[in-house]
């Protein structure tokens, strides 16, 4: 079965099951990334936002990730578990992603189960590491966050940027409310889409053309 725990420096959470567990819920990622209808917020959240944790998924269980020959199967027997990193920004736009497109398309119960686990898990690895800031994070799961907009994929960039800048620990960790709250309306979101539009203009490109700065350092 799935499971999740924080990762060491709780940058995000380690999920974790066999080949079939994983394929599935790669199976349940790939079906709800398809576009229905071509459109701009349609390319940002299905082609851009729900790449990154799919991708990870297959790289897992095709044994390219984490990779764990010692968990205990309950019969005095161990058994292979493969595994991927995702931080919690990613984590929360991606759920949020994929039950707007569930409630737009036909999902069957092996979806709605893989959701819901993969869910269930997120919160579990939240309280895992820190019982005060998970109270807070976790209203965000499936909720609060707009993953309509054309420019969904860049808000989540510049979120995933700003939030591996700071230092790993339960400080960060307890900043993520405020984080994902500053870039759902206001001032600082209006910025950053004037900025947006500003350097696409510029550089003559759409954009969903647009990338930020590749982030390679990331402490787990």
């Amino acid at each position: 079965m799935l499971f999740a725990k924080p990762t060491p420096k709780g940058t995000g959470a380690e999920f974790w099951g066999d080949c079939n567990d994983l394929e599935s819920l790669y199976d349940t990622m790939s079906k709800l990334s398809q576009p229905i209808t071509p459109s701009d917020s349609s390319y940002a959240r299905n082609e851009q936002l729900l790449s990154i944790i799919p991708y990870e998924v297959r790289h897992a269980f095709q044994g390219d990730r984490l990779v764990d020959n010692t968990i205990n199967n309950g019969f005095d027997a161990n058994t292979t578990y493969y595994g991927f990193n995702a931080d919690w920004i990613t984590i929360l736009y991606t759920i949020s992603s994929l039950r707007y497109n569930a409630g737009i398309m036909v999902t069957d119960e092996l979806d709605q189960s893989n959701l819901m686990l993969f869910e269930y898990w997120t919160m579990k690895a939240l309280h895992m590491y820190d019982e005060k800031g998970a109270v807070l994070i976790e209203q965000f799961v499936n909720k609060c966050i707009d993953t309509t907009s054309k420019y969904v994929y860049l808000i989540h960039q510049d979120l995933v940027r700003r939030y591996f800048s700071m230092k790993p620990g339960k400080t960060r960790f307890r900043s993520i409310p405020q984080l994902l709250i500053s870039m759902s309306y206001g001032e600082e979101l209006n910025a950053f889409i004037k900025h947006v539009e500003l350097e696409a203009k510029e550089l003559g490109c759409s954009i969903e053309d647009l990338k930020c700065d590749d982030i390679t350092s990331i402490i787990w």
